[in-house]
This record gives C-alpha cells, structure tokens and sequence, in this order.
C-alpha cells in the first residue's frame, strides 16, 4: 500500500483566526498535513491600507515563515481596510509559497461603518485599527468585527478559510499531496 505524503504547513503569525483558518483551509485541500507557525512580523502599518499595502504584509509573512521553515509550503495573511467607491471594506489578503511559487488571494470583505473608519483615522491609523473602534461602538471582537457586524452570519474564521483554500489551489502540489488525487483526480 502506498503511504500518504504529509504536507508540512506554516503560518507566519501567532493569531489564533490565522492558525485556525489555515488549519481548516489545509483539512479540506490536504490529504495529510502538519501546522506549525511563527511570530512574524508584517512590516506594515497596525492598520493597513488598501490593497498594496496589505498584500506586502501577507508576503513578509509568508517570507518570515518560509526562513524558518524552509521545507514548508509557508501561509501569511495579512488583514487591512480597501475603500471602494464611498465605502471602506476590512478585507484579508493570503499569500502561500512553495519554493519559489507564490499563490495569492483575496478573502469577501465586510463593510466598515462610515463612523469606525472616520473614528480610526481621527484616532490614527498607525495606533488604532477600525476592527478596534467597531468593538469599542458595537461591543463585539477587535479580532473579528464580520461577526458583529453581519449579526452572527459570517465570521472572520470564516472568509479567511476561503481564502487561504483558494490561495492553495492555485499551486500545483506532487499527486497524493491533495484530496482526491489518491482517486486520480488532479
């Protein structure tokens, strides 16, 4: 009988929404897989902006974890505030790299109250997070304001775990390595 490869996984971040979402992304896409992760460092604002900015953070994430797990396919994710049209939306971008691929995503956005936003930015976006002022207003989770302000519907575990799930199937991994390889589906 053949044996399982078991695909090692790290995550740039101490953050339990991180660790958990990339866990629950890895034991849907992966046959067999180990987690580990790693603080690191975004090397942006505590309140990123748009998507650029953002983007940067997932990929030093995903650079941290990769120098000290070099063997494993290493996730950052990076949260951040993106205004489209008149409305701000707090968004997550995921980036996942194996060897030298790198794989990017973008997780569904939840609106920002016009109010947070202006709050955070009166406050200082290089000390306050809007996630911040959304549970200061709203008495919810700093950590995940998609719970509160959905009313329970969507949480922030939730549309990172797509993310990270969509950012892994956009690389190729050796036959075995996926579910539904073992039954011949690539």
């Amino acid at each position: 009988m053949k044996s399982i490869p078991v695909v090692q996984i790290a995550v740039g971040s101490s953050s339990p929404h991180k660790i958990d979402a990339v866990q629950q992304a890895a034991s849907k896409f992966f046959t067999a897989c180990g987690i580990s992760n790693c603080p690191a460092k975004s090397g942006v604002g505590i309140q990123p902006i748009g998507l650029e900015e953002t983007l940067k953070g997932a990929q030093n994430r995903a650079l941290a974890a990769a120098q000290k797990f070099p063997n494993a396919i290493c996730v950052g994710i990076e949260s951040g505030i993106v205004k489209m049209g008149l409305h701000w939306f707090d968004i997550a971008v995921v980036v996942v790299r194996r060897h030298e691929t790198e794989s990017v995503s973008v997780s569904a956005g939840i609106r920002l109250p016009d109010e947070c936003v202006s709050e955070a930015i009166q406050r200082g976006l290089e000390r306050t997070t809007v996630g911040s002022v959304v549970a200061e207003f709203y008495h919810g989770d700093e950590t995940d304001p998609h719970t509160r302000l959905s009313r329970g519907k969507v949480t922030r575990m939730q549309t990172l775990t797509e993310a990270v799930f969509l950012a892994f199937s956009q690389i190729k991994f050796p036959v075995g390595f996926c579910i539904g390889d073992l039954e011949g589906n690539q």
